[in-house]
Parts: C-alpha cells; sequence; structure tokens
C-alpha cells in the first residue's frame, strides 16, 4: 500500500503485481536483517575466541 502510493504503480501495474511486489520486497529485506543479525552474532563468537 504504501509503495504503491510512492511510485504511483497502480496506474501502470495491475493492483495484484503491486501487492505481489511489495511482498517480495518485504521477504526480501526481513531475510537481509536477519542474515545480517546472524553473521554479526557469528563474528562476535568469533573474536570472542581469539581473545
Amino acid at each position: 500500500m504504501f509503495l504503491s502510493t510512492i511510485l504511483h504503480l497502480e496506474n501502470l501495474l495491475p493492483r495484484e503485481l503491486v501487492q505481489t511486489l511489495e511482498l517480495i520486497i518485504t521477504f526480501v529485506s526481513l531475510y537481509g536483517i536477519i542474515f545480517y543479525l546472524l553473521m554479526t552474532s557469528e563474528n562476535k563468537k568469533h573474536y570472542q575466541k581469539q581473545k
């Protein structure tokens, strides 16, 4: 909803496609955040072992 109001995609694309793109962007960003948090926690463990 928020993405379509910013980019005005409703005029160019069907509503279902816009909703699909919003879901894809949401899940990819959540996956990126989780992956980043896992990698930083692994790095912290690795640095603690070196000390």
